[in-house]
């Protein structure tokens, strides 16, 4: 562990045993804290504090997301994922607001993994139990988004891409080709790409 690495657990305010579900708590914490929405009604120097502050507070996050996960790859078909008390940040508005304003910096695979878990979502016949899984997965996706204001890169999605393809091999059986064209003509309409390129690419999920 180098002094950038102690630097950005100080500055998000963890213990040297901290976990990967306590980075993203204290990030999410913290994303809340200073977002600059907050400030609007303060001073000018105020603001510009909240914003250094969220830009810090981001750089802090990824640096200890890249370097904590670099020794515990773990295979995503084992992996612990507690995406239920993230039911209540999912709402069908909020998640095509943001998919359409973020489809683009978050890219083409990340953006269909999304959409096929919404199209499998709608399906009546999915299980109780797997779209709670699939509703608290999209809304711990939509979650930062709705946190990072839009001066900064959108960050932090190694997890939300891992939890995502989770939980759809979890509903694999639902995922049937109505969902793939449905998804296949979302991606074609936004990504400006060909249909041959994208059906292709829907084929390997």
């Amino acid at each position: 562990m180098d002094r950038k690495y102690f630097e950005c657990m100080t500055e998000l305010g963890l213990e040297p045993s901290f976990t990967e579900k306590d980075l993203r708590k204290k990030w999410l914490e913290l994303l809340k804290k200073y977002h600059p929405d907050k400030y609007q009604t303060e001073d000018e120097s105020i603001i510009k504090f909240a914003e250094e502050k969220i830009i810090k507070i981001n750089e802090a996050y990824e640096y200890l997301k890249e370097n904590f996960l670099e020794d515990k790859e773990e295979d995503i078909d084992t992996m612990d994922y507690d995406y239920e008390k993230y039911t209540d940040d999912f709402s069908e508005g909020k998640f095509w607001d943001k998919i359409k304003d973020v489809a683009k910096k978050i890219g083409l695979k990340t953006t269909s993994y999304a959409l096929i878990l919404y199209y499998v979502l709608q399906k009546k016949e999915v299980p109780f139990k797997d779209k709670m899984l699939i509703t608290g997965c999209l809304g711990y996706f939509i979650l930062p988004i709705d946190l990072i204001p839009d001066f900064i890169p959108i960050a932090g999605y190694t997890d939300d891409v891992a939890g995502m393809i989770f939980a759809i091999r979890k509903c694999m059986d639902y995922v049937d080709d109505e969902i793939k064209q449905n998804v296949s003509n979302k991606l074609v309409s936004w990504f400006d790409v060909e249909k041959d390129y994208v059906d292709n690419l829907l084929k390997d999920i």
